[in-house]
């Protein structure tokens, strides 16, 4: 956890570093007053992007709830229903900001529901966008006649208590949202921005496309694997495949849930030994 919080505090402490000698070069008359300026909105607006991506119960949730929140207040996503695209970053005060699909986007949910897995037999990344698009059109059963108007609401601004309602596995409006953005009063996290991916096993080509949009943009990418099943086929198509051609260049591996291959006799040492 100490790693973590160093990481964003050492990059907060090089903006404030670098801000001392802007001013230091405007004193000296190296630069003028609109440099000057340029350079402080240039700090002020620089975002450092951190992508987290991984399967589905790789660990992901309570990776960034114990390095990055300091407390449990992402849920654990158990089933693709809870894989929305969320961000986290900077808030004077929490809250959440959900945006739900739009009525477009859900006849795209539709269609891919009813496609038949046979037609993409020994996909793996194929079947689960279809699994994941009939798990949600199933969920969203419970909404009624609220669906279409929340189709059309597009956002909503909610407490961050009720952040489940939008992601966890039983949440209200979890069938219909596509993104949240979570605002959380940590200091480290100014100018930060952690994405935490749905995975590319999203029904929805628009979201997905986001997902990728946003990882070309991270600084770094951590792929996230479940030590007992590490580097299966679906991780190596997220890595070899989609990761690869959003064009990253740099990708951290991160081995979750060792404790339970541990337990049954495997050492640290032999999984990453693995993987590597």
């Amino acid at each position: 956890m100490s790693n973590m919080n160093q990481l964003f505090d050492n990059y907060q402490a090089n903006k404030t570093s670098l801000k001392r000698r802007i001013s230091k070069a405007l004193e000296y008359g190296w630069i003028d007053e609109t440099r000057c300026k340029e350079f402080y909105d240039k700090l002020e607006n620089d975002i450092l992007t951190i992508g987290v991506i991984g399967q589905m119960k790789c660990g992901k949730s309570s990776f960034l709830n114990t390095f990055v929140l300091d407390n449990e207040i992402l849920p654990s996503a158990t089933t693709p229903m809870t894989a929305a695209l969320s961000i986290i970053t900077y808030g004077e005060t929490e809250k959440l900001v959900a945006e739900f699909y739009s009525e477009e986007e859900w006849e795209e949910m539709k269609v891919q529901a009813a496609r038949s897995t046979e037609d993409v037999s020994g996909n793996s990344l194929q079947e689960s966008k279809i699994q994941a698009a009939r798990d949600l059109v199933a969920k969203s059963a419970r909404l009624g006649k609220a669906l279409p108007e929340l189709l059309k609401e597009g956002t909503v601004e909610d407490s961050l208590l009720n952040l489940a309602e939008y992601v966890g596995a039983n949440g209200k409006y979890v069938a219909v949202t596509k993104a949240v953005t979570i605002f959380y009063p940590k200091e480290s996290l100014k100018g930060v921005e952690i994405v935490d991916t749905p995975g590319f096993n999203d029904p929805i080509v628009s979201r997905e496309e986001r997902t990728k949009l946003f990882l070309q943009k991270a600084d770094v990418v951590v792929l996230m694997l479940y030590a007992g099943r590490p580097f299966d086929a679906t991780d190596r198509d997220i890595l070899f495949q989609n990761v690869r051609q959003c064009g990253i260049g740099k990708v951290l591996i991160a081995i979750n849930k060792y404790d339970i291959p541990y337990e049954q006799g495997d050492s640290e040492r032999m999984i990453v030994d693995y993987v590597e």
